[in-house]
């Protein structure tokens, strides 16, 4: 499992999902190539996007067909991903966001799946909340990693 991670603050998610789930994601540089499909694409299963980015359109183009794009709403404007044919799965602190936060305390975080999911092995995910302890955690960092791990398959409640 290849997972990419785009935008201001990329280094902590990447971090923290290494951290938790073994080495599966790395920081996408910002030197991918304008046209990357021109060179031979990173074939990235799952592209994390955390912020409105000047590659967001060349980053689309290095994720495997069937991958999914997992978008932070607070920060990548949704016009960003018109063209691309994907699944697309966001996350962020509004109330249209598929994963976000229902509450945030004292180094804990509520997460919250709001519309059900496909992980990438084809399962449903259904709707449901589970606490995430973050101590020194950037919260829009932790619902990304959240968010990747259960696309992944893997059971974030039981990995704090």
């Amino acid at each position: 499992m290849r997972v990419g991670v785009l935008g201001e603050g990329s280094w902590q998610a990447v971090q923290i999902f290494n951290e938790l789930f073994g080495e599966m994601a790395e920081v996408m540089s910002d030197d991918i190539p304008d046209d990357i499909s021109c060179k031979e694409p990173p074939g990235y299963d799952i592209l994390v996007l955390l912020n409105d980015h000047k590659l967001v359109k060349s980053a689309l183009r290095s994720l495997k067909s069937g991958a999914v794009a997992l978008v932070n709403t607070d920060g990548v404007p949704l016009s960003a991903l018109l063209g691309f044919d994907g699944q697309i799965v966001t996350f962020g602190f509004n109330s249209r966001a598929c994963v976000t936060a229902s509450s945030i305390a004292g180094g804990n975080i509520q997460v919250c799946i709001q519309r059900s999911m496909l992980t990438l092995n084809g399962d449903v995910l259904q709707e449901q909340e589970f606490p995430v302890s973050m101590p020194s955690r950037d919260p829009s960092a932790v619902l990304a990693v959240c968010a990747c791990a259960l696309l992944c398959g893997l059971d974030a409640a039981r990995r704090q």
